[in-house]
């Protein structure tokens, strides 16, 4: 799990895409 995190992490689309996923989650909790 860390590595998939990691790799994620050192891809702008993976930047994107965990971007995406935070404002997402944030969207649901407010």
């Amino acid at each position: 799990m860390e590595k998939i995190i990691a790799t994620l992490v050192g891809t702008s689309i993976g930047r994107w895409l965990l971007l995406k996923m935070l404002m997402e989650l944030i969207y649901k909790w407010s």
